[in-house]
């Protein structure tokens, strides 16, 4: 129940394409795009019509990101569209159709934080996580440290909702594991806004997941930087 005001969601796809015409005209270098398959979707997004956003977004210097939230039809429609900039984790569901051009080519913002603190909520991991944040950043201690202490113990999730959150984010370092060199073009993104994710500490947050699989302190220098 997003507001239209901070988000267009299209009627139809005259009007996604009138929208995107639009953006494509603006200021900002990035088109952002929301895509997550829905059932009851009025409107969606498919190759044919994701292939056309690329074209218009290359004509006016416009990279297009596409937020696919871990979905394996938004991942492989995006990618095969042309699109070479996802945000969100790939999982191991997708890693069959996952072609070595996607590998050369992707600049991927995996936010693995989101989804990790979204997992771990009001267990012990998290505490011990807060008590890392809060000596790592004193911007964090500062600014954020009360309002995170007041939601430790807070949990949306059903015990069957909490396994299958588990076992998805093992899917989404499985399929990193084997796609290391994914790394090499990796763009740092905090997840800042969602759960338990600060600006500035959730970046952090995001590079110790990283550098858990790689071990590679200079790569995760270069996508902090680069």
């Amino acid at each position: 129940n997003l507001s239209e005001e901070l988000y267009f969601v299209p009627k139809d796809l005259i009007s996604l394409e009138k929208e995107i015409i639009y953006q494509s005209q603006r200021k900002p270098k990035i088109l952002n795009l929301f895509y997550r398959y829905t059932d009851d979707s009025s409107a969606s997004f498919d190759t044919k019509i994701l292939n056309k956003i690329v074209r218009i977004s290359k004509q006016t210097g416009k990279i297009v990101n596409v937020s696919a939230f871990a979905d394996r039809q938004a991942i492989l429609e995006s990618l095969s569209a042309g699109v070479r900039t996802i945000s969100h984790p790939i999982g191991m569901d997708t890693a069959k159709d996952f072609s070595p051009l996607y590998k050369n080519e992707l600049n991927w913002i995996p936010l693995f934080n989101v989804y990790y603190f979204q997992k771990n909520q009001a267990t012990d991991s998290l505490k011990k996580d807060f008590n890392y944040m809060k000596e790592k950043s004193p911007f964090f201690r500062k600014n954020y440290a009360d309002l995170m202490e007041k939601a430790l113990t807070q949990n949306s999730l059903t015990e069957v909702d909490r396994k299958e959150a588990q076992k998805e984010f093992v899917a989404y370092m499985d399929f990193f594991n084997v796609n290391q060199s994914l790394s090499e073009k990796m763009i740092l993104g905090s997840g800042s806004g969602n759960l338990f994710s600060f600006p500035g500490i959730g970046g952090l947050m995001e590079l110790k997941i990283i550098h858990a699989v790689t071990g590679d302190m200079k790569g995760i220098l270069k996508i902090a930087t680069e």
